[in-house]
């Protein structure tokens, strides 16, 4: 079972793996698995396990590209790819190295 630990929201920077650059806003959770290590003397105990994350980024930029970075705004750099869940509402045409 994962648990939310963390929520970040700011501005920041996408950059695509041919270095172009958009200003995004992003928010962001941070979810971390639990493991249970249950035994006889504790029957609920649980340990940390991995963690994830999770969130939006706008506008979406570079949907193409499988190499992507956000740079937070506090300075730290995510490695992420993008799954878009919704069709979009603009044509195919206006995708790739544009944000929407």
């Amino acid at each position: 079972m994962a648990r939310l630990i963390d929520t970040m929201e700011g501005s920041g920077t996408v950059r695509s793996s041919s270095g172009d650059h958009a200003d995004v806003h992003y928010v962001l959770q941070v979810y971390q698995d639990q493991i249970s290590v249950a035994n006889m003397q504790n029957p609920h105990a649980m340990m940390p396990g991995f963690k994830s994350i999770e969130g939006r980024i706008s506008p979406v930029c570079f949907s193409g590209d499988p190499e992507l970075t956000l740079e937070l705004q506090d300075g730290h750099k995510l490695k992420f790819f993008l799954r878009i869940r919704a069709a979009p509402s603009l044509p195919k045409a206006q995708y790739g190295r544009r944000c929407v």
